[in-house]
């Protein structure tokens, strides 16, 4: 498999991972927020809630603040989900790139010069 394919395999794979992610942690800080709404005290939240919520904060960077300067207001549904869309991309670019970089085998020796090849003897 070439290094360029193999890239482009851990960016879909970081992306898609992400998106999961993001949704999931929106999903799981909306959901347990809302108890709290029906409550007839202050209820402080609970430790899933605040690490699904801090999570989502997160993971909804930077797309959230860009959107945010560029359009303030609301927005249409496939503007919010192109934005999450192309927001797990660039999570999923970064994070891919990064695992690549410290994953590939290096093509130098300690000295810096070539490695030999398999046969283990230079020309």
């Amino acid at each position: 498999m070439s290094p360029h394919l193999r890239l482009l395999r851990l960016i879909a794979a970081f992306a898609a991972a992400h998106f999961v992610l993001a949704l999931g942690s929106l999903g799981a800080s909306y959901t347990l927020g809302m108890s709290r709404f029906d409550a007839a005290q202050f209820l402080e939240p609970s430790a899933i809630e605040r690490v699904a919520s801090g999570a989502s904060n997160v993971l909804f960077q930077p797309a959230m603040s860009i959107l945010g300067m560029l359009a303030p207001g609301s927005h249409s549904s496939f503007v919010q989900w192109f934005t999450l869309g192309c927001n797990s991309l660039l999570w999923g670019f970064a994070v891919a790139v990064v695992f690549w970089r410290l994953t590939r085998r290096s093509t130098r020796t300690a000295t810096g010069g070539p490695s030999a090849p398999p046969g283990g003897r230079l020309p």
